[in-house]
């Protein structure tokens, strides 16, 4: 007999698999709505908190102004 509390990925991929369209696509909005609850209140980190300063190692970015002397130096060679 199945344990319907803790149900396997495999069991809900093939409950989701016998949905209609519709029924697939409310029970993806629930499931986002849950992981939004669950992350705002997990503290979990962002796309912006992880990816900020990623390239911070790299130094600033060249101005327009050393861009262009450098494509006036590629150009003259």
């Amino acid at each position: 007999m199945t344990d319907v509390s803790n149900p396997t990925i495999e069991q809900l991929t093939t409950l989701a698999e016998q949905l209609t369209y519709t029924e697939k696509l409310r029970l993806l909005e629930n499931i986002i709505a849950m992981l939004k609850i669950q992350g705002e209140s997990s503290g979990a980190p962002t796309a912006k908190d992880t990816l900020y300063g990623a390239l911070a190692h790299l130094g600033s970015a060249p101005s327009s102004e050393d861009i262009d002397e450098m494509r006036r130096e590629a150009w003259a060679n």
